[in-house]
């Protein structure tokens, strides 16, 4: 948990640190910061007159009888300090305590949640979310995203009963970010070392000064997947979607007002004022579910699982929009097998083989080399680089970005690297066939670096 009490601390928060939010927050967070540090500082009575006119924080108050108005504006920042807060910072501990209070407060019918924030730390995000979703068991909150809800302002204001998005409203960024500086060549230039200590070799990677390593890289990808993973739960569960639906619309993008409507990530376009006015209220006797009514998907059809398939994954899957949730079932079915079958049959290739009808090649003296780890190993990180272009791309970037992972992992213990492939793999299977790309044929493994593990030889050692 992120302990805010100097900007120094602040500052030193930015690297290292998990973020939901956009890159334009990012940036102007670090801008404030860096101001603060430059020396500029609000003398008290600009910040008494800052905080009587501004709508930052998460202050709550009661515009009507019954209804209460919480605020989620401003950058989110676990345990902001009141000069943060004035700079337009939100605390998300704050936040989650005066959401609580209006939930458990008997006066209070419903809550309208004022959302504008481009999102912030990771840290504290998930408190706030779980109040969100306290309030929602209790009485209807309805989130608006009142110009922007991004990343982890999403993560919050998913939780609630419903989501209305703003015309102009900018929704989504379902993803995390982290930056990690390295200062170590420019230390070295000035003729300064910087020397670590630890008592283990994972212990507080990426301090000040010191060279960014493969190991550091992959311990800190490591734990944003865990983090990206836990914000796409956390959204599926809050708007009543499957994992799968919510991993698909997982890539850091936005949508604007209605367009958010469309993909599941909004249920109407409204503003505020409509919300308090009680234009997007379930009746008296509505329950949580019902709010949550799976229509909001233009056009969507319902999956075996109760989830829904967008229009624009029925076309990649060559269904229509008419087409039963068993014609969903088997085209994803027919898309798997057809998948498996390609990877094998290059495989095979790979290595001179060839498989005639009914009679599968012979591959125990392939499952005698898995016996050598040195072998097993190598298959292992080719595993890895062909899932990695498979998810970002058979294109230049894509093999870059595999060539990247490869020598990341090189270093690293086979649990890790069967753990990152256990992730990739399960990014993979919540993606139609049509949007998997395919390794390039000359980047194939030769012989004794067949990826094993495809044909179930795999394994930990």
């Amino acid at each position: 948990m992120i302990q805010i009490s100097n900007l120094e601390s602040i500052q030193r928060a930015l690297y290292g640190t998990p973020w939901a939010i956009t890159e334009a927050g990012m940036n102007l967070m670090t801008g404030i910061i860096e101001a603060h540090l430059s020396g500029v500082r609000l003398s008290a009575e600009e910040k008494q007159l800052r905080a009587a006119s501004q709508d930052y924080g998460s202050g709550a108050e009661a515009p009507q009888q019954q209804v209460a108005l919480m605020n989620l504006h401003g950058v989110i920042l676990s345990r902001a300090s009141g000069d943060m807060t004035m700079s337009g910072y939100t605390d998300p501990q704050r936040f989650a305590a005066n959401m609580r209070r209006a939930a458990d407060d008997p006066s209070i019918s419903r809550i309208v949640l004022s959302i504008d924030s481009p999102g912030g730390s990771v840290s504290g995000t998930r408190t706030a979310g779980d109040a969100v979703a306290y309030a929602a068991s209790k009485k209807e909150v309805v989130a608006v995203a009142d110009d922007m809800a991004a990343s982890a302002a999403y993560w919050i204001g998913a939780q609630a009963t419903k989501f209305i998005a703003d015309p102009g409203a900018t929704v989504g960024s379902i993803g995390v970010i982290m930056a990690l500086k390295d200062t170590s060549e420019k230390n070295a230039k000035d003729g300064v070392q910087t020397h670590v200590l630890r008592s283990g070799v994972e212990k507080a990677l990426g301090q000040p000064g010191e060279a960014i390593t493969d190991a550091t890289l992959a311990h800190y990808n490591e734990q944003l997947m865990t983090f990206h993973d836990q914000f796409v739960e956390a959204v599926a569960k809050g708007r009543g979607m499957t994992v799968a639906q919510v991993q698909l619309l997982a890539t850091g993008r936005t949508w604007i007002g209605q367009a958010a409507v469309d993909v599941g990530l909004a249920d109407a376009v409204g503003t505020v004022q409509q919300a308090l006015a009680g234009a997007f209220s379930a009746q008296p006797d509505a329950q949580r579910p019902a709010a949550k009514s799976p229509t909001r998907l233009s056009a969507a059809v319902e999956t075996p699982g109760g989830g829904l398939v967008p229009p624009e994954v029925l076309a990649m899957l060559g269904l229509s929009a008419e087409a039963t949730p068993e014609q969903i079932q088997g085209a994803i079915q027919e898309q798997r097998k057809t998948a498996a079958a390609t990877e094998r049959t290059n495989m095979l290739a790979a290595l001179g083989l060839s498989e005639e009808p009914g009679k599968p090649a012979n591959l125990t003296a392939l499952a005698a080399q898995a016996k050598d780890g040195a072998v097993y190993r190598e298959a292992q990180l080719d595993r890895l680089h062909a899932l990695t272009i498979t998810m970002e791309g058979n294109d230049p970037a894509g093999i870059q970005a595999a060539d990247d992972a490869r020598e990341v992992y090189a270093a690293q213990s086979l649990e890790r690297i069967s753990g990152q492939i256990t992730r990739l793999e399960a990014r993979r299977d919540t993606l139609p066939a049509g949007q998997q790309s395919k390794a390039p044929a000359n980047t194939a493994a030769p012989a004794q670096k067949l990826k094993l593990s495809a044909f179930g030889l795999g394994g930990k050692r």
